[in-house]
């Protein structure tokens, strides 16, 4: 099976580091603006890939195409793949606003082709561990997602609340929230959101930006009322999966490996999980466009 790539930033590498290493799945053209660049002939050099301008392939030859661009491109590359019937696995954020997030799901779904949006937690044994035992309600959710950058020229909040979010509204089954709040804090270098959830007597306090003194990916949930169970999924902890303070998942398969493997499956034979769900994705976009 054979992908384009378009856009080849930290995450598009991270993709063409990922799907070298899954058999029967391979990246055939990165599509970059630079052609010529020292970067261009490296990447052809390293991976084995032809690098193809903007204009010259929209992934009419390959089996699917990965979209790895800044948020404000994603509407004018993703649609008009979407249209020719061309398989998409889009990075996170959908989009940088909630209107062009709504554009690019209806074309998915007037269309019917596959549209997976890379919320790349949910795909990560330690977090389905953790949703899987998530069995009593009301809960209440802390988490910290973020990093000391990047400074980009759109809102980190655009960056890391989508990872966040995702994993609270899929505990939820994906449900509107009853209140939001966001505040923004302005930090020495980039800044913090704190985002406040309310589900009937669950609630979710979450902190995610550029303005961390470092890398952060902590997800925790307390449930029960009398007898409290915390579970805590910790990305950057040896052990990924904590239970009460003791460790019970300590590796795990690459999450990625598991996206493009998800994805080319629902290529194949059209079978789309929960992690498909546009609904979600939406409800992401919705409650950020609160705090842009």
């Amino acid at each position: 099976m054979n992908f384009t790539l378009v856009g080849c930033g930290a995450w598009g590498r991270n993709y063409l580091k990922t799907i070298r290493t899954i058999p029967g799945i391979r990246i055939n053209t990165v599509i970059k603006r630079d052609i010529l660049s020292e970067d261009a002939q490296e990447i052809m050099r390293e991976y084995g890939v032809t690098i193809a301008n903007p204009w010259a392939s929209r992934g009419e030859n390959s089996d699917g195409v990965i979209v790895a661009t800044p948020p404000q491109t994603h509407k004018e590359i993703v649609i008009p793949l979407l249209r020719a019937g061309i398989p998409v696995l889009l990075e996170k954020p959908v989009a940088h606003t909630y209107e062009d997030a709504r554009e690019i799901i209806e074309a998915a779904r007037a269309t019917g082709t596959t549209l997976l949006i890379n919320n790349i937690h949910l795909f990560a044994d330690a977090f389905l561990s953790l949703k899987d035992s998530v069995i009593h309600q009301p809960i209440h959710i802390v988490s910290c997602g973020g990093n000391h950058g990047p400074i980009r020229s759109y809102s980190s909040l655009l960056d890391y609340a989508p990872h966040d979010l995702a994993m609270c509204l899929s505990l939820f089954d994906r449900q509107d929230p009853d209140q939001v709040e966001i505040n923004k804090i302005d930090r020495p270098r980039g800044e913090t959101y704190t985002i406040a959830l309310k589900f009937g007597n669950s609630t979710a306090e979450l902190v995610v930006g550029n303005g961390m003194t470092g890398k952060r990916r902590y997800f925790e949930v307390v449930q029960g009322i009398q007898r409290k169970t915390t579970i805590v999924y910790d990305d950057l902890a040896d052990s990924k999966l904590t239970v009460n303070g003791l460790g019970v998942m300590k590796t795990q398969e690459p999450p990625l490996t598991r996206v493009v493997q998800t994805f080319a499956k629902s290529i194949i034979d059209n079978n789309r999980d929960w992690r498909f769900d546009y609904e979600l994705n939406l409800r992401i976009m919705k409650i950020i466009q609160q705090g842009l």
